[in-house]
């Protein structure tokens, strides 16, 4: 900065040696005072905050809307001007599952009413039953024994036999019968769901890049490419999914016909988009003939959609057999 103040002093205070002019030719320190005002500090901090926000801001600008531009940008060496992929990933996902987290989201209107309608109901049903609800209204789930169980202490009695059903069936059993009577809800497997969601595309990212380097020149294109590709497509996709939660949360205010429309037509743009928004970046990141660099994104595109569906099926069930 062309406002810190040199020392007078030439001998660098990290590593000893002779600092010719600004900076030291061994450890790279620049040689200024170390003792500055309060103003010094401030004017710093200001200065530092109009970069970064100058760099972060032109690095969303191109990752939102010039697909596969930042990617190449990086690999040429323009590295500078951007924020590094790493840092993009990690600041644009903590951003996004934390406005999940704290983002408040209004509560239907009519929850008292539904409330007491199902008490209601259940009132009715003691009249009518003389004693509660009827465990014969209960779904019945039909084991690989044969037997079949609406209720968890007769799943238990089952469990208790050998031989009549495995641990994992039962495991899965009861926390299919905890989600039916209420015992865990929806509401807990999904927050369990966001917490783990994070690892679970961090996990996948590799594979991810392991399909580009597959389907493309090994000569030409190393890993590191593949997986600088990757790191931006994610934090696209994780930076779209932050803009829509923000977009359905602040809906829910504007009442619930306005909220329902834009909850079922965000999922299906943010889908459209970044199916589009994968084939320009591939386009412009990998070149080609357009119909072999179309085929080969085609073929991509599904096959990583097949294997991350796959991979939140299997972590859904993780959550379920994890969640107490």
């Amino acid at each position: 900065m062309a406002h810190d103040k040199l020392r007078d002093d030439t001998e660098c205070q990290n590593c000893g040696h002779q600092v010719l002019e600004i900076y030291c030719p061994h450890c790279g320190q620049k040689n200024t005072e170390t003792r500055q005002s309060f103003a010094h500090l401030v004017g710093h901090f200001a200065e530092d905050l109009t970069h970064y926000d100058g760099a972060f801001w032109k690095t969303i600008k191109y990752l939102i809307f010039r697909p596969g531009k930042l990617t190449v940008e990086y690999l040429e060496g323009k590295r500078q001007l951007y924020v590094p992929p790493v840092k993009l990933y990690i600041f644009v996902s903590f951003i996004t599952f934390l406005l999940i987290g704290i983002m408040p989201e209004k509560e239907a209107e009519n929850e008292g009413a539904k409330s007491n309608f199902i008490a209601v109901n259940k009132l009715g049903d003691i009249e009518i039953n003389g004693e509660g609800l009827d465990e014969k209204k209960k779904n019945e789930y039909t084991l690989t024994s044969g037997e079949k169980v609406n209720s968890i202490k007769k799943l238990d009695s089952l469990h208790a036999i050998p031989g009549k059903v495995t641990d994992l069936e039962y495991t899965f059993t009861k926390k299919v019968i905890e989600i039916e009577n209420g015992t865990i809800s929806t509401e807990e497997i999904g927050e369990a769901f966001m917490h783990t969601l994070p690892k679970v595309l961090f996990i996948y990212m590799p594979i991810f890049a392991f399909w580009l380097w597959l389907f493309h020149s090994k000569k030409r294109w190393l890993f590191f490419d593949h997986s600088i590709f990757t790191l931006h497509y994610f934090a696209l996709l994780l930076l779209l999914s932050c803009i829509t939660t923000i977009i359905n949360r602040l809906t829910s205010y504007l009442g619930q016909s306005i909220n329902e429309i834009t909850t079922l037509l965000a999922p299906i743009i943010l889908f459209c988009y970044s199916f589009f928004y994968f084939f320009r970046a591939h386009i412009y990141m990998y070149g080609g003939r357009k119909f072999i660099s179309r085929l080969k994104g085609l073929i991509l595109f599904f096959i990583n959609l097949v294997c991350i569906i796959t991979v939140l099926l299997c972590a859904v069930y993780y959550v379920i057999f994890t969640l107490h």
